[in-house]
Order: C-alpha cells, then structure tokens, then sequence
C-alpha cells in the first residue's frame, strides 16, 4: 500500500512559509528535495524566501524564465549529475510530468505545494479523421461502462505523442497519445461512445476520453507530502485513496500554521446572484440574469477596487473600460498582490459536462455535489483568497460575491460567523430535493449497490469450502476425477450444475479447468437428439442442501455461480455482433436445438474468472444487456419480425437458479460451436463489482419483485393480506409478459406473511385466472404449492 503524507492547510495560514521551513530541515539532515508549484511566479517567490530566511541552503529553481525552453532537458541533466551537497530544487508541476525519466528518486523528499490536477478529459472531434490515433489503440475492458485505453501500436502512439516534425494535425492528438505513452495517467472511453465513433454514428463524433492521475507518478521518492487547502475535497484525494493510496495527515507540519480554521469570518459578506447552481445552461435559458448580475455589481462596487474572475469567452468584454478592476485570471495561486482590496466578483461557470460528470460518478465514485465542490467551489474559495480575506490582520469589511446561492453557503462554512445576502435579481423559484431519499445521489446509490455485491462476494468465498463439502456427488470436466477442494480450487474448479430434466429436484455439481469445460461443451454439440426435452440442462448455479427445507433446487439452494449465461432467440443480434459488443471478455456461442438459419437460435456463455454470489450474478447479468442495449438493440419488435431492426432477442434468464439446454445439434440443419477467446480473458467479476450501477432492470424488478413486508405486518388478517397482495398482482399485469415474476412475488408475499397453505392456493388460483397465460400460471401455481418454503428466514 502506497503511504503519502498531506497537510490541509487553509489559504493565507502560511502553508509556503511552513514548507520552506521543511526544506530547510531536509537540508539541514543533509539530504535533497524536489519542491513542484504551481506557477513559475512561485517558484521565485520561494526561492527568494528561501536566500532570505536560509541562506546556507542551496537552492536551483528550473522554470522557462531562468531555463528558456530547456527547461525540462536542464532539469534532466540535473537530476543524473547532481551536486555533492544536500540540495532543493524548485520547479513547476507541469516540468514534472514532462520529464522522460526522474533518475534515482530514492535520494529526494518530494513535496507539492498544492494538490496537483488528477482528471484531465479530453474532447476531440474526429469524425472522419479518428482512425489516424484508434487504429493504434487498444480498449481493455474495466468494467460494464467504461474501457482502458492502451497502445496497440506504440510506434504510432510514440511518433503523434512526441510529434517532432510539428505537424499540425498530430499536434491536435499529441496530448492525448502522451498520456497513453507515458502511462503516467490512464486513459478510459466509454465504451459505447467509442463503438459509435468507431461506426460511424452521427450520435457520436468526438473521441472522448478521461484521463486519470495514477498515484505511480509518486512512486521511489523518499517521501511524499501534498500540501493544499481542503485536500479531502480534490478529486486526486479521492481517486487516490480509491486506487488504495493511504493519507497520513502530516501534523508537524500543520503545527506551523498560522491558524487551522478562518477567525475572520464576522468580517465577510457573500452576496450571490443565482438561485440555482450556476452553469452555462442557466445563463442561456434565461439570459437576462447574466445581464442583471453584472449590472448589479457594477453598482455595488462602483468607485471601488474590486478583483474579477469569468469564463474565457466573456474576458474581453468585461469592465474594459473600469481601470479600478483586476482580473485574476484562471489560475490564482501564489497571487498576493491583492491583498490591499477588499470585494471581490467571480462569474465563472466551472461545471463538468454531462459525460466528464458520468465519468467520475460511475467510475471514480465521486457524486455530483463532491464535483462541484472540488471544482467550482475550491476555485471560487482560491480566487477570492487572493484579497484581504487572507489577511487575518485586516479588520476592514470584505465583500464576495458568487454566483449561486449554493457556493455562497458552502463558502460560509468555511467562514464562521460571515452572512450569505442574495443580490435579489433571480425571481425563480428554488429548487428543491425530496427529504425522503434513501441516497443522497446516484453516486451514493451506486456506491451503496457495489458495497452491498463486494460484502456478498466476500461472504460467499469465505464458506465456499462448506458448500462444496455438503455436495456428495460431483462430475468432471478433466481427465483427473480425484478433486481435492480447497479456497483456491473451489474458485476455479466450480463450473455449474448439471440437471437431468426441468422436473428434476436433484442437481450435480460440474468441477474442473476452464478448458476441460469448454471441451466438454464443445464436444456435447455434437450430440444428435430425438427431440429436444431428451437433453439435458446445465445451471450456473452450485446448489447446496438445507437444514430443515424439504427443497433441493430453490433460490435459496443456490449458493453461488459461475459464468454468465444469455438466451437469444427472435432477436436480429447475431454472435459475432454480440462478441464485438463485450471485445475482451472470452465467451462461448452455441445454437440450440430448434435453431434454423431462417431463424438462429443459439446461447452464449460469458465465461467468469470466479464464483458470484446470486445477487451478484444477476447484477452482471442486468449489466450485460444493458450494455447490449446502449449498442442500439431494443427489447422486442414493434412490429412482426423485421430483419433490419435492431432487436437483441435475449429470454431474460437474470438469476443463478436459471436453466439452460446444454449444446446439441439442430433438429434441423447444422448447428455451430464458436469459442471467442484470441486476446480475450473471463469477465472479472471483482472489477465489474467495483465499476456496477444499479440498471433499469435492477429498478423494475425490485419493484416487481418486491416481497419483504415491515415486520410489524407480518402478523395482520391473513384475509386482508391476500386481498393486498392480490390487488399489487393486478397493477404489475397491466402490461404483458408480467404474470409469471409477479406470480412469484406474490407467493414470496403470502409466505412471508404466514398464510395458510389453503388461503395461499386460493390466492395464487385466482392470480392465475386473471393473467393472459392461465394455463401456464396455473402450472405455476401447482409447482409452487409443492416446492412452497414455509420457512424464508434464511433467504
């Protein structure tokens, strides 16, 4: 595990006196250290700090100002032939991340005077163009959304990255191919953005990307220390601490601050304009509020000095003729020239686009609201630290005014004691969010959704060993028939279930090598049948036996799974259509027995590196077709079979407990075996685990399926329950193809609430008479009343 130590420091607490302070130290202890700032501007203010408090230390700042453009080559040569005595170097953080090589980084403590940028995304529109770059690109698989962006060809990605000969269309790309070069941050797509740019599709003209910091760029230095107001709050503290990276608050250095929390907050006013969270949006669906905003401060502050902050496209015009405002530009640190004014206006729109935003909310965890505060509101906090804010010796009264009412608040807080006015221009009304939310946002949704599946994997690999052991019969897939099952055995030998027929309440367990059960399927497809019921199942399912339940191949038999199976029939979605959907993950493709090439039918098995919990399994399984369909391919036809539309035809088979034919030859014509694996690798279950969301079929089916009652009902009228329970049965079967999940919940209802078996099969006969499918409901119905759990406690 990684260990960086870090120092929140406040703005104007003294963090650059302190950590000259620790330089010196350094030195003192006769070792050397690389200090990185954010501007060359810094870097001589430090430096010239540091000639005045430590004039023993030797001190070598390399910047563009003292190196011209060799900067980067001067601090090379530097670093492999430096000088004999302890030493500081003083360079920027963008000739860091430029340099080829930082030769023997064991003799340097380094230390980051502000947290360093971690996301990066990039935009680039190249619709007819792309293939100059993703010809020599590869995209690995890291979960349902999102792909890795490697080198396929590093030649390619090398000569547009180091563009030597300056060509203005490499140029465009040399950003983007450095990343990917240098490794030094790795670089994701989404994946169906991708395909689209890859296809062609009007939808998607631009190669997206997001590019990610990774902490290895810290890796071999003596120590590291990052130092930076709020530093829990950026985003590279986040990801970081996601990647495994351990922050240890580095508190002798927060000793030598001035102060730990703002003491002038009684000093401060924020006023804001805007009701509502500031964007470009807003300004453009009511384009009179930017108008009134500035009018109202150019009131406000009229005869006054004043500092300013907007976005690029609105620099130029913007108090053009007012010599009494200062515009700080866009990156405010180590600006302390503006220390004698005290109002300050910040207009800017600092919003992540809809995709960047998605991005960090489904792959990096981080909400909505902790976006905005690490962009927007860390920006605003910096931007007007550079007036007297920052000056706790400043007794003068200080306005700030924000955009919006919600930086305004957030900013208070920062700031005991000040007051939030709004200026009175935005009439709308404020938006409100539902008091009731079990989650704050979709990030704590999905954060929530991944704990509960990495919780149950983890519970199901610590009593795997005790759900192999309660199995008496077992067949294998390999030559050797003697297992001796372990942990690690049981993850890689457990391949499913086989089952005689759909009747059968008996099951046994498959065992051995991934390649020993792709052979067996594989020669199993050579079977010829007399008819389809003569073959027999398989199930991804291990089910194990339970104390004091009568049934041997229920849900709550089955403990865990491998490998994801789909069912495709009536679908327009062929194999190989399929396996260009999911590139990286090795996978089986078999036709059944009523497959015909008018009408393919065929399976697919999405082979997994490891066992899954059920609900694990039906979470992939959920994620698999909902990446199926953000391809384009719908559900089910609008009409009668149309070979143009884009219909996936998957029989929605979600759970563990599901059966399927095993390969055989068609009925009629001949049949096929596919087993795509050439650069291909099983699903990783873990990763998909940490990268899941819940989908639109998790949300129907906990509504369809929903059957837990408060404990505090279980024991009402039986009479009343049933008639509830039988009314919800209505509502789900309003629209078809309903009746059988809900038949289901309903009986999960009635058992729960302790009916009797007399009232229960009333009940269920009566659901089955106002679904569509009576008779099978009916058939339904009878397996339930004799597979029927009295007992749920342990599901």
């Amino acid at each position: 595990m990684k260990k960086f130590k870090y120092c929140p420091a406040p703005t104007g607490a003294g963090k650059t006196y302190a950590i000259e302070g620790r330089l010196a130290e350094i030195s003192r202890d006769s070792e050397a250290a690389i200090l990185l700032q954010p501007s060359k501007n810094l870097c001589h203010q430090t430096a010239s700090n540091m000639a005045t408090r430590f004039p023993g230390v030797m001190v070598e700042v390399f910047n563009q100002d003292v190196c011209g453009t060799k900067t980067v080559v001067r601090l090379a040569e530097h670093l492999r032939n430096p000088p004999d005595r302890p030493h500081v170097i003083i360079a920027t953080w963008a000739a860091f991340m430029m340099l080829p090589h930082f030769d023997r980084r064991e003799r340097f403590h380094l230390i980051c005077d502000e947290i360093p940028q971690a996301f990066v995304p990039k935009s680039i529109k190249l619709p007819d163009n792309h293939h100059a770059i993703t010809d020599a690109l590869e995209i690995k698989d890291v979960g349902p959304i999102y792909g890795l962006v490697t080198a396929g060809d590093t030649t390619v990605i090398r000569r547009i990255a180091e563009n030597v000969r300056n060509d203005a269309f490499n140029d465009l790309l040399s950003p983007l191919a450095k990343h990917i070069h240098e490794q030094r941050y790795l670089t994701y797509v989404d994946r169906k953005s991708y395909n689209g740019l890859l296809s062609g599709s009007r939808d998607d003209r631009s190669l997206n990307t997001y590019s990610m910091l990774t902490p290895s760029v810290f890796d071999g230095f003596r120590s590291v220390t990052l130092v930076g107001a709020r530093a829990e709050e950026t985003i590279l503290f986040k990801w970081f601490t996601l990647q495994g990276v351990k922050f240890i608050q580095d508190d002798a250095l927060l000793s030598k601050l001035r102060y730990h929390d703002h003491q002038n907050g009684r000093l401060i006013e924020f006023h804001y304009a805007s009701e509502r969270n500031w964007s470009l949006t807003e300004q453009h669906n009511d384009p009179s509020l930017r108008s009134k905003f500035e009018g109202a401060v150019s009131q406000m502050f009229a005869g006054q000095q004043f500092v300013w902050q907007d976005n690029v496209s609105n620099e130029a015009m913007m108090f053009r003729d007012n010599g009494l405002a200062h515009n700080v530009g866009h990156c405010a640190h180590g600006l302390n020239q503006f220390q004698h004014i005290d109002k300050a206006v910040i207009f800017s729109s600092k919003n992540f686009s809809k995709h960047e935003g998605g991005f960090l909310s489904n792959f990096c965890q981080i909400s909505p609201t902790e976006q905005r505060i690490a962009l927007a509101y860390h920006s605003a906090y910096q931007t007007y630290n550079r007036i007297s804010v920052r000056d706790p010796n400043n007794s003068s009264r200080k306005i700030v005014v924000l955009p919006d009412q919600q930086n305004a608040a957030w900013q208070q807080e920062r700031y005991p004691g000040s007051i939030v006015v709004p200026l009175g221009i935005d009439s709308r009304p404020v938006e409100r969010t539902r008091a009731d939310k079990v989650h704050r946002n979709d990030a704590d949704r999905q954060k929530a959704h991944r704990d509960k599946l990495k919780n149950q994997q983890k519970e199901i690999m610590s009593n795997v060993i005790d759900a192999v052991d309660s199995k008496q019969t077992y067949v294998s897939v390999d030559d050797c028939h003697d297992y001796s099952f372990n942990t690690v055995s049981c993850v890689t030998s457990l391949q499913g279930s086989i089952i005689a027929h759909k009747r059968d309440k008996e099951s046994t367990m498959i065992v051995g090598s991934k390649d020993g059960f792709v052979a067996n399927m594989k020669q199993m497809s050579k079977n010829v049948l007399e008819s389809k019921d003569r073959n027999r199942l398989i199930s991804p399912a291990l089910f194990i036996d339970l104390v004091g339940f009568a049934s041997r191949r229920a849900k709550l038999n089955a403990f865990c799974g491998r490998n994801i199976y789909l069912d495709i029939e009536n679908g327009t979605l062929t194999h190989r259509q399929l396996a260009n959907i999911f590139p990286s993950i090795e996978m089986l493709a078999y036709s059944s027995y009523s497959h015909t090439k008018e009408m393919p039918r065929y399976r697919v098995v999405l082979l997994t590196n490891t066992i899954m919990s059920p609900d694990v399994y039906t979470a992939i399984y959920n994620m698999v077709c909902e990446r199926i369909e953000l391809a384009g391919y719908k559900t089910a036809s609008e009409h009668d079979f149309d070979a143009k539309e884009k219909v996936h035809g998957i029989d929605r088979k979600p759970y563990l407990t599901d059966l399927f034919y095993l390969p055989c030859m068609p009925a009629d014509g001949e049949g096929f075996f596919l087993h795509y694996h050439k650069h291909r690798k099983p699903l990783d279950v873990i990763g998909w685990c940490n990268n899941s969301y819940p989908t639109r079929f998790d949300e129907v089916e906990s509504v369809s399926l929903e059957h837990h009652l408060p404990k505090q009902n279980i024991d009402r009228d039986h009479a009343q329950l049933c008639e509830e329970a039988l009314q919800r049965f209505r509502d789900q079967t309003v629209n078809q193809g309903k009746s059988h999940k809900a038949l289901r919940a309903l009986n999960f209802t009635l058992l729960e609430g302790g009916v009797d078996d007399v009232s229960r099969e009333v009940t269920l006969t009566q659901a089955a008479y106002l679904s569509r499918s009576r008779e099978d409901r009916l058939r339904d119905k009878q397996h339930m009343m004799r597979f029927g759990l009295r007992n749920l406690s342990h599901r």
